[in-house]
C-alpha cells in the first residue's frame, strides 16, 4: 500500500483562477451601473477569441462569482454585481 501525500491536494482555486476572478469582477464594477452579458464580457476580455480555453476561464469566473454571492446572472446571461460587491468596491477604492 502506498502513503499518499495529501498535502499537495488544493481545495481552493488556484493563483489563475483568482486573477480570472478579480478581473472579471473588476471590469464589471468599473462598467456597473451598464448591464453587460456574459457574451459582451467574454468577447471583451479575450478580444473575441475562439479558443476554448480562453472562452471557459471567463465563464468559469463568473460561475464562481456568483457562487460567492459577489454577482447575479440573470436568465438572458446578464451580469449584474451584487450591493455587496458594489459597496466593497467602493471602499476598498477610497
Amino acid at each position: 500500500m502506498h502513503d499518499t501525500d495529501h498535502s499537495q491536494w488544493r481545495l481552493l482555486p488556484d493563483a489563475d483562477d483568482d486573477q480570472d476572478q478579480a478581473a472579471v469582477l473588476k471590469e464589471i464594477l468599473f462598467i456597473y451601473p451598464e448591464p453587460i452579458t456574459l457574451g459582451e464580457l467574454t468577447r471583451m476580455m479575450t478580444f473575441a477569441s475562439t479558443e476554448f480555453s480562453e472562452l471557459d476561464r471567463i465563464e468559469r469566473a463568473a460561475r464562481e462569482l456568483t457562487a460567492a454571492g459577489l454577482l447575479h446572472r440573470r436568465e438572458d446571461d446578464l451580469l449584474l454585481p451584487t450591493r455587496t460587491a458594489v459597496i466593497s468596491y467602493r471602499l476598498f477604492n477610497l
